[in-house]
């Protein structure tokens, strides 16, 4: 499929009371489609697809409560139904009924929970990398890979956060990508005691790795579209996600993977935009 390009205007807005407001990019004219993003990044994840899917959808990508420009959770979210119903006063928010919805990585999850909560409001479903984080091995490795770097006067958190990603400068990546990463970690880089050593930067993966995935997978009854990166660790989940989730297709695609050595929470969004772009329109296009 070739993927056709808009020249888009590109809104940002705040809905939600002070202490709850959510933070949104909005473009494109079409039936609504929702995106949401992985940990720790913000909704900019997807700035390099919305030229492609604005061309055809009323795109709407939020910052998941907490990360990006969207308020902490006070009390903080303890749970992957809390992240899903502060995302769906949102989209209620901005007037969208039926909505056709993608996530990545993290924003996989919580859009699972929200098509298996809201089955009547979710027309098509994408999911980026799903996977079952609800065992004690997993949560393990959330607790190493997330943590906050408590502040100093040298400013050595600062350089911390960017040693992080430093590893992706010899894979190739650029300065400014790996800026960007850093940004959106510091972005959440503050203490809070329900996250213990993870700080705000746990709050979803604390949510995901006690969310029972599988259960929920399965009462999903939109039309869904699993896609895995061929080069993933997560793609071992693949076929049973297929599976599980009654009315899904696959696809697992060549040269993606979904965390690279250096840690970065990439994926098919960002490291294969136009691809990523072209096999979601083309599946919401036959769910029409």
């Amino acid at each position: 499929m070739t993927v056709m390009t808009v020249s888009i205007t590109l809104h940002r807005g705040y809905l939600g009371p002070a202490g709850r407001q959510l933070h949104y990019r909005r473009a494109g004219t079409g039936s609504p489609l929702v995106l949401l993003h992985q940990t720790p990044e913000s909704s900019a994840v997807y700035l390099s697809v919305f030229p492609a899917l604005a061309a055809e959808h009323d795109v709407i990508a939020f910052d998941t409560p907490g990360y990006g420009q969207s308020d902490r959770p006070d009390p903080p979210f303890t749970t992957i139904p809390e992240f899903a119903e502060r995302l769906m006063e949102g989209i209620d928010a901005l007037g969208v009924d039926r909505f056709a919805l993608a996530g990545h990585l993290t924003g996989a999850v919580i859009a699972t929970e929200i098509a298996a909560a809201h089955p009547e409001r979710v027309s098509a479903l994408v999911l980026s990398e799903p996977f079952n984080w609800f065992t004690e091995r997993r949560r393990e490795s959330h607790l190493e890979l997330h943590q906050y770097y408590p502040y100093d006067p040298t400013g050595r958190h600062l350089l911390d956060a960017w040693n992080r990603y430093r590893p992706a400068l010899d894979l190739g990546f650029t300065p400014e990508e790996v800026q960007f990463h850093t940004l959106n970690l510091l972005i959440v880089n503050a203490p809070c005691e329900r996250y213990g050593h993870m700080g705000w930067e746990g709050a979803a993966p604390d949510a995901m790795t006690r969310y029972p995935f599988w259960e929920r997978a399965a009462q999903i009854q939109a039309p869904t579209l699993v896609l895995h990166g061929a080069e993933s660790g997560l793609v071992r989940a693949h076929q049973r996600c297929l599976d599980t989730i009654p009315a899904s297709e696959g696809r697992v695609v060549p040269g993606v993977t979904a965390l690279h050595f250096a840690k970065l929470p990439r994926g098919l969004p960002q490291d294969a935009p136009e691809q990523f772009a072209s096999l979601v329109l083309d599946f919401l296009k036959r769910q029409s």
